[in-house]
């Protein structure tokens, strides 16, 4: 499944005045743009799997479908980018009798529930032991703790 995200983003200079490469690189970090651009990829991933699923959200016929549109669900799952606010769809399997409700993004993404550690944090302590001296490793591993 490949997935395409676009975002814009509107930074303000003020007058005439000068501004420093830092003073620009923290307006932007300010924006927030991991948590958008990962937002962003995982509701376009789920949409992209509901139209699987479902067919398109009016077309015509879509009440002979095996598979219909059950309503939505908010998740936040908090993550090293921070915490994500996403709206996921549900599907109902009309050939379990009404019963078989599930999310289809499931299949693709895993959610913890309601823990706060997530993989993302986990490849990163593993990412800096790598590259870091026993010492430094020790360090930074504490950080996390």
């Amino acid at each position: 499944m490949d997935i395409t995200v676009s975002l814009q983003t509107k930074i303000q200079f003020e007058g005439n005045k000068k501004v420093s490469v830092g003073n620009v690189a923290t307006a932007v970090k300010g924006l927030g743009l991991e948590q958008k651009v990962t937002e962003a990829a995982i509701q376009k991933a789920g949409e992209e799997l509901i139209e699987k699923y479902c067919g398109g959200m009016y077309a015509r016929g879509n009440g002979n479908n095996r598979y219909q549109r059950a309503g939505t669900v908010k998740r936040h799952p908090k993550t090293s980018v921070g915490k994500i606010n996403l709206k996921l769809h549900r599907v109902k399997d009309r050939e379990e009798g009404g019963t078989g409700i599930f999310l289809p993004l499931e299949d693709r993404i895993e959610f913890d529930g309601k823990k706060v550690y997530q993989e993302d944090i986990s490849v990163i302590s593993a990412e800096l032991a790598i590259k870091l001296t026993y010492r430094d490793a020790v360090k930074e591993g504490k950080q996390f703790i």
